[in-house]
């Protein structure tokens, strides 16, 4: 149902007067899961070591830097979450609960 390959989403951080230009914080640093039809999923860890991130990444409310985010409708739809059009997203994210 859901298929997250290596996904990965890094935010720039803005320089200061001793902070060098280029730095960056890896929200997302190479996660990978599958959930299955009529599996619960959890996904728990620290403050701050990116579940929200990781779950704004499947809805495409953040553009994820690499990899892949797959899910297959009850209908046997799949959508390619990394290149849907804005129709297709707005779809998906109807189907997201």
């Amino acid at each position: 149902m859901l298929e997250i390959r290596n996904l990965y989403k890094a935010f720039s951080l803005e320089a200061g007067f001793f902070a060098p230009v280029g730095r960056y914080v890896y929200a997302v640093n190479g996660v990978s899961f599958a959930v299955e039809r009529g599996e619960i999923f959890g996904l728990v860890g620290e403050s701050g070591c990116g579940k929200t991130t990781t779950a704004r990444l499947v809805v495409r409310t953040y553009p994820f830097d690499e990899g892949s985010i797959v899910f297959t409708d009850r209908d046997g739809t799949v959508f390619d979450v990394g290149t849907l059009d804005h129709r297709r997203l707005k779809l998906l994210r109807s189907k997201v609960k």
